[in-house]
C-alpha cells in the first residue's frame, strides 16, 4: 500500500477545496493494483469544543474493482466510523455511457 496525505484544513492554498471542513484526510493506493484502497478523514472541530474535542475517524474502503467498459470500478465500498463498518454498499451493475 501507498498512503498519500492530501492538504489540511489549515492549509490556505486550497480555499476552493470541497472537503475543508475535514482534517488530515488520507488516501491510500493499492500498490499493485495502483487503484485507490480507502479514504481516511476526520471532521473538523468548530467552536468552542475545538480544544477539548477528539473527532471522529471516518473511512471509506473500496474493494472488489472489475474492469467495465475500460473503467475500473469497486464494486463493494464500506463505510467505517472509529474502525466500525457502519455501512457496505455493493454494486450490482454499471452502464458506462
Amino acid at each position: 500500500m501507498i498512503t498519500l496525505w492530501i492538504g489540511n484544513s489549515s492549509d490556505k492554498s486550497i480555499s476552493n477545496d470541497p472537503l475543508k471542513r475535514y482534517t488530515a484526510r488520507q488516501l491510500t493506493i493499492d500498490r499493485v493494483s495502483q487503484l485507490p484502497s480507502s479514504l481516511r478523514y476526520e471532521l473538523a472541530p468548530v467552536g468552542p469544543v475545538a480544544a477539548t474535542y477528539s473527532p471522529p475517524s471516518v473511512e471509506i474502503r473500496y474493494s472488489d474493482y472489475r474492469n467495465v467498459s475500460g473503467y475500473n470500478i469497486p464494486f463493494r465500498i464500506d463505510k467505517l466510523l472509529q474502525d466500525q463498518v457502519q455501512s457496505s454498499f455493493t454494486v450490482e451493475n454499471v452502464s458506462v455511457r
